[in-house]
């Protein structure tokens, strides 16, 4: 009885040894298979590792080359922002002095067209009288003074020997020159009253009149008879 006994429970031992075994062998299969996984995910993450490195490494070097061109951009853009504002008042500068000289020489401009105009007016004024009275004027000449004529002497040699002749003429201009600013303009002599055929002379200012006398016609200037545009 005690054998049987020891028999049974050596076959139960026996089994349980060769469940165990078993139980082993699945675990070192289990083992040897998740090592492999393992192995090959240990391989995957490596590479998969290494490409996002180098990824990151490509990403870092582009930032810092686009940092570097970012600042390079804006020290470019904030000299030409101040380039500009410079540029920008020295042109406000310029057009501020230009408008200034612009008004100025409207201003002259003006003032030489009411000159033009007025010198206009006084020449058909007297083209007009010429026209219409051309005996009231002619050429004004000079009678040479002779020291010996007269019997008087300059001492020593002081005293300058007169032209003979008429006054010089002066070549032909057109428009006619004004020339009151090179010769001085003597008074005119007081003149009895005008008859009534000088009555169209009373509307000439004095202005107008100074400026008839010193045009030149022929030989010398004109001179009206008895009016006061006599210029000598």
């Amino acid at each position: 009885m005690d054998n049987l006994d020891l028999h049974h429970e050596i076959e139960r031992l026996c089994s349980e040894l060769r469940e165990a075994n078993n139980s082993i062998a699945r675990k070192d299969e289990e083992i040897v298979a998740t090592e492999t996984k393992f192995h090959e995910d240990n391989v995957r993450l490596s590479t998969e590792l290494s490409k996002l490195r180098e990824r990151y490494e490509r990403l870092l070097s582009n930032h810092q080359h686009l940092s570097k061109l970012n600042h390079e951009l804006e020290a470019k853009l904030l000299q030409t922002i101040e380039n500009t504002t410079v540029e920008k008042k020295a042109m406000t500068d310029e057009v501020e002095a230009m408008n200034t000289r612009l008004a100025e020489a409207e201003r002259q401009l003006s003032l030489v067209k009411a000159e033009r105009d007025r010198y206009k007016e006084d020449c058909a004024i007297a083209v007009s009288l010429l026209q219409a009275n051309p005996d009231k004027f002619y050429p004004q000449s000079f009678q040479p003074l002779s020291s010996t004529g007269n019997g008087r002497t300059c001492p020593g040699n002081d005293c300058m020997q007169p032209s003979t002749g008429h006054f010089p003429t002066f070549l032909p201009t057109f428009p006619p020159i004004d020339l009151s600013s090179m010769i001085p303009l003597k008074s005119a002599p007081i003149a009895p009253k005008p008859s009534s055929d000088q009555q169209p002379y009373e509307s000439f200012s004095s202005s107008t009149a100074n400026r008839l006398g010193q045009y030149s016609s022929g030989s010398g200037y004109l001179r009206t008879k008895g009016s006061a545009v006599t210029h000598l």
